[in-house]
């Protein structure tokens, strides 16, 4: 057995380097598919952090009717923390919000004077509402709409804020077909590559092949040295767009996380390294030995 493991090994580097040219075309060409799937991959990552700062970010503000008791504001807000949805809520009254707006523009006296000719607080009291995933907004819109509720409130953001969401997990949904869809064209294209890469080493190998059929040498025995050639461009695929994405990664990774609002691809790298280090070479082998098996296993028909 260790004796057939070995020769099979041995035709499957012999053939991996006899083809020069035909090994480096199935190389290339599986690289760049790992290449692109990882990229979508980060790229997904990024959607969801930025997704994830968006929502920390945003939230819903309710304006109450300059009638409405802080007692009436606080029983609202006690009876929204209640609802699943709601992540956090905070109270800002009339005064706190001048207070907040004089502070603010405590050099700008021209903003300072106007509130001064008013003569008032100018300010409506103020429910800031975070939600924890998208379909809270619904969820907070019905609680808003209630009769009891709804003579309460002057006017509230929820719409303008539920769309920027949604556009965002939208684009974030249409990002992955786009990604599904072109993974799955360079996935064709490589099978096909390594197919014919295969089968031109069958062809050059065809004596040897027919040899052994004659003296009963088994499928595995005759189809062993090409999975194995198809492994062999997987694996080194897999080196090349492995350490193609750790170095690319590190050299943009501070460059760009200003722009990419706080991300860092070579820390997303570095902490999904499993995951990263097991779509490529499962990929990468899987492809290459899949292609092989389907051109020895129609060769051998």
């Amino acid at each position: 057995m260790f004796l057939s493991l070995k020769r099979i090994f041995k035709f499957a580097w012999t053939s991996f380097c006899r083809n020069r040219l035909s090994t480096i075309s199935a190389i290339f060409v599986i690289s760049l598919t790992l290449f692109i799937i990882t990229g979508f991959f980060l790229f997904q990552g990024l959607t969801e952090f930025l997704t994830s700062q968006l929502k920390e970010k945003v939230d819903i503000s309710v304006y109450f009717k300059e009638e409405v008791s802080e007692n009436e504001i606080l029983r609202i807000e006690t009876e929204l923390f209640q609802l699943a949805e709601i992540k956090d809520i905070k109270y800002i009254s009339k005064e706190m919000a001048l207070e907040k707006f004089s502070e603010r523009h405590k050099e700008d006296s021209e903003f300072l004077e106007v509130i001064d000719e008013l003569g008032e607080n100018p300010f409506l009291a103020v429910l800031n509402v975070k939600v924890a995933e998208h379909e809270g907004y619904q969820e907070l819109l019905e609680f808003l709409e209630t009769k009891e509720n709804e003579n309460l409130i002057d006017h509230h953001n929820i719409f303008e804020n539920k769309f920027i969401i949604e556009k965002l997990y939208s684009l974030s949904s249409d990002t992955q077909k786009f990604a599904l869809f072109v993974g799955l064209i360079f996935i064709l294209i490589t099978i096909l590559v390594v197919f014919n890469t295969t089968r031109l080493a069958i062809y050059n190998q065809k004596e040897e092949i027919s040899i052994m059929q004659s003296i009963g040498a088994s499928n595995f025995y005759i189809q062993g040295p090409f999975l194995l050639q198809g492994a062999f461009f997987g694996f080194f695929a897999f080196l090349i767009c492995f350490f193609s994405w750790a170095g690319f990664s590190f050299l943009i990774g501070e460059q760009l996380q200003g722009f990419l609002g706080g991300f860092n691809a070579f820390n997303y790298f570095v902490g999904n390294f499993q995951t990263i280090f097991l779509i490529q070479i499962i990929c990468g082998v899987g492809l290459g030995m899949i292609s092989s098996f389907i051109c020895t296993k129609k060769h051998l028909n």
